[in-house]
């Protein structure tokens, strides 16, 4: 992070980012999604499939099951609706996920061409988290992410409000985006995901393992017992 940088950020928000990118760089995790030769269509259906499923899983997922039967966007549309529905069976909410992915692969299989935040926020069941998401990711994009997991890491280490529609919650977007990094923002954003999983996690916190607890609202509230703010 540049000295212009920590200029603007208070000396609690550049204790935060600094934090994690130092936590991050030493617990990076190695998804199929974040390879340097990821193409859109790993990208894209991913980001789909991470809503409400682990990363670990979907990782799996992919690599052992989807993408050694669909390599394009046009092979998902080409292929039955029933058969997308088995193929997701194992992760759940195929019933759901399928249509919507099917949708989707006709839409950018038509399109032949990776589509742009803007034309990512029309596909059915993705808003503004995906696109974020991919433009961040793949076109790498500065662009900041937040979803239930980063509103409770800020939630927890600021003390920032809530929202129930995170996607309409403008205050949390606004922050994020005050956080992001000039340079190095796609790391800093895998590196805030991982954190949250890892450590500022739902049930249980490791505090004991966090680098930033000495200036986190919640645990100086709680002295090490988490409670929720």
């Amino acid at each position: 992070m540049s000295m212009t940088e920590e200029r603007r950020l208070s000396e609690k928000e550049t204790a935060f980012v600094v934090g994690i990118m130092r936590w991050g760089s030493e617990n990076y995790r190695d998804f199929v999604w974040r390879r340097e030769n990821g193409d859109i269509f790993v990208v894209l259906v991913s980001e789909f499939l991470l809503r409400k499923t682990k990363s670990e899983t979907v990782d799996r997922f992919m690599k052992e099951t989807f993408l050694r039967r669909y390599h394009t966007f046009c092979d998902v549309a080409a292929d039955s609706m029933e058969s997308l529905k088995e193929i997701l069976r194992p992760l759940g909410l195929h019933n759901q996920r399928a249509p919507a992915l099917y949708t989707i692969s006709e839409t950018l299989c038509k399109m032949g061409r990776a589509p742009t935040y803007q034309e990512i926020l029309k596909l059915p069941h993705c808003g503004r988290y995906i696109a974020s998401a991919v433009d961040c990711f793949f076109w790498k994009s500065r662009r900041p992410i937040v979803d239930h997991n980063v509103q409770r890491v800020f939630n927890r280490y600021f003390s920032l409000p809530k929202a129930v529609e995170i996607h309409k919650a403008e205050h949390l977007w606004r922050f994020a985006e005050r956080l992001l990094p000039e340079r190095n923002f796609v790391e800093y954003n895998y590196h805030l995901l991982d954190f949250s999983a890892l450590v500022c996690r739902p049930r249980s916190p490791r505090c004991d393992a966090c680098p930033i607890r000495d200036t986190c609202d919640n645990y100086l509230s709680g002295r090490g017992s988490y409670k929720e703010m």
